[in-house]
């Protein structure tokens, strides 16, 4: 079975923790595989793989049917786990801005060169 890569700022050793907490609603939900089958169109034998961790890291469309089946969402949330990333990723930001704007400024300077012409 081909290993995940690893990246710096989400790493985990064996399945994706994903799987875990989509398990866990749907024992709290009470719903049975077939019951998210039948909602979500992802096969039973594919989520008895996630239980049994043949499965390590499914696409992100299956795990999305399996939630929206059971109500939830995916939803991108800023997390206080960045520490010293977040001052690094606004680094980045500022500069991107900047190039933007020198981008915009130099198209905006042809534009009106062209219009003199």
């Amino acid at each position: 079975m081909p290993r995940a890569r690893l990246y710096r700022t989400y790493t985990f050793n064996g399945q994706s923790p994903t799987i875990g907490e989509l398990l866990e609603l749907m024992k709290l939900s009470r719903a049975s595989f077939k019951d998210i089958h039948n909602m979500s169109g992802v096969s039973v034998s594919g989520l008895y793989d996630w239980k049994s961790g043949r499965v390590s890291y499914p696409t992100e469309p299956t795990m999305r049917a399996v939630a929206r089946a059971m109500g939830f969402d995916f939803k991108l949330v800023r997390s206080n786990e960045l520490g010293d990333n977040r001052q690094e990723l606004n680094e980045i930001t500022e500069v991107r801005l900047n190039e933007q704007g020198k981008r915009h400024g130099k198209i905006q300077k042809k534009q009106k060169s062209r219009k003199s012409q």
